[in-house]
């Protein structure tokens, strides 16, 4: 029993006594890692679309970039993909209606993609 009184007590010194550092952050499991990856693809397949399609007003390094849209959204920023909510998403997505389909599926691989992710 003495033994054990001097175990717990040798126990609570040492734990109060170490200063303890936090501990590592694992890294992401690699699904996230996937799904970082794969959004990344699309964000840049459907950057591609944006510039091709919307860029003459949408990218402040234009010289005919209008300056109402790129309140709206800018192609050279970062965080572009953060400026579309919903209604910007469906506007967008009227105006890609127009051949070729192939970048409207782009675009709502994007949509569906942030949506997902912001969810």
């Amino acid at each position: 029993m003495r033994y054990a009184l001097v175990a717990l007590q040798l126990i609570a010194a040492c734990s109060g006594s170490r200063e303890h550092a936090p501990p590592k952050p694992a890294p992401p499991p690699a699904a996230l890692r996937i799904v970082a990856a794969k959004t990344d693809t699309v964000r840049a397949a459907a950057h591609e679309v944006l510039a091709r399609r919307c860029g003459e007003c949408h990218e402040r390094h234009r010289p005919t970039a209008n300056p109402k849209a790129l309140q709206i959204f800018d192609l050279d920023a970062p965080d572009w993909p953060a400026r579309f909510d919903e209604h910007r998403f469906g506007a967008a997505l009227m105006r890609l209606k127009a051949p070729p389909a192939e970048d409207a599926a782009k675009f709502v691989a994007f949509r569906d993609a942030e949506l997902a992710a912001r969810r």
